[in-house]
């Protein structure tokens, strides 16, 4: 099975279903159901259907990233910077289109078989749970 990871402040947006794609740089072929990684861990947080994959414009790109950690003025910020280089660095992005969204109760540490980049190949069935120790004897 294949898991996409991505920030905790998004991850949580897709799996309560607030969001519906992920918002990236390259367009990607991959479709069914997919495991959702947070970034920089192996901790599956839950499942979605990857379902389509679909060029958006560049400002829209930007905007889908403004969280509490990057501002509306940040973005139009970027926006601007790009827009004014002689140059654009980039015209769009793409949004990975997802359905059925399903958040663990507690996330599974996974054991990567393959990365590339921000996908993981893993065996779902080799998953541990993690726990929350809730008493000291």
């Amino acid at each position: 099975m294949y898991a996409l990871t991505m920030y905790e402040e998004y991850l949580e947006d897709i799996l309560t279903g607030k969001r519906t794609y992920d918002a990236r740089t390259y367009a990607n072929k991959r479709r069914g159901r997919i495991g959702i990684v947070k970034s920089k861990t192996n901790l599956l947080y839950g499942y979605v259907d990857f379902v389509d994959c679909k060029q958006i414009p560049f400002e829209e790109f930007v905007y889908w990233h403004i969280c509490p950690s990057y501002t509306v003025a940040q973005a139009e910020a970027d926006i601007e910077y790009n827009n004014t280089r002689k140059n654009k660095k980039t015209n769009h992005g793409y949004a990975y289109i997802f359905k059925n969204p399903v958040l663990l109760d507690s996330p599974i540490e996974i054991k990567p078989k393959k990365k590339n980049g921000s996908w993981i190949e893993f065996d779902e069935d080799e998953g541990q749970r993690s726990y929350i120790q809730t008493k000291l004897f």
